[in-house]
């Protein structure tokens, strides 16, 4: 045959690829992963919340509005019972008895309300209003004597306190 050796075979080393990871790279992703997990949870949390609020909101105003109903009932009860037929129906039940006052005893209460109300006669050298209506007095307003007004306190100040300059002074 030939000078030629037959050649074995080589066994052929498996290489293995370098899908290896880095465990730097591992605890990044599950921090990452952690973190939007984490994330979600909270929205979910925010989200039910939200819910629960806007249940309560509607329950309170609808509290307001069965309140502001009841206030609208028992304004009109109110006015309803003030009324002067419902005054009379309800002196009715208790007994009391309408007056009919005549005209004579109006006018004396109308009188003893007058004297009452008169204000005390006026001496003899004092003068009733010109009108002659008895309710109104004459008064005066005096000013007053002897004391500090404002325009001898004013000028009793020096310039500085008013709030003038030696400018305007000296002019």
């Amino acid at each position: 045959m030939n000078g030629r050796k037959k050649r074995t075979p080589r066994r052929t080393i498996k290489r293995r690829s370098s899908t290896r990871i880095a465990p730097r790279a591992v605890i990044v992703v599950c921090l990452l992963a952690a973190f939007l997990v984490a994330g979600t949870f909270f929205a979910a949390q925010q989200h039910f919340y939200v819910v629960d609020y806007g249940m309560k909101n509607s329950r309170l105003k609808k509290q307001i509005d069965d309140l502001e109903a009841e206030k609208r009932r028992l304004l009109l009860a109110r006015e309803m019972a003030s009324s002067p037929a419902e005054l009379k129906r309800a002196a009715k039940r208790l007994g009391v008895v309408p007056s009919t006052a005549s005209s004579d005893e109006t006018v004396k209460v109308s009188s003893i309300v007058k004297e009452k109300a008169l204000p005390p006669k006026p001496a003899q050298n004092e003068e009733i209003s010109s009108e002659g209506n008895p309710f109104v007095v004459k008064t005066a307003a005096t000013a007053p004597s002897g004391g500090e007004t404002r325009e001898r306190k004013a000028a009793a100040r020096p310039a500085a306190e008013r709030g003038e300059s030696r400018q305007r002074i000296a002019n």
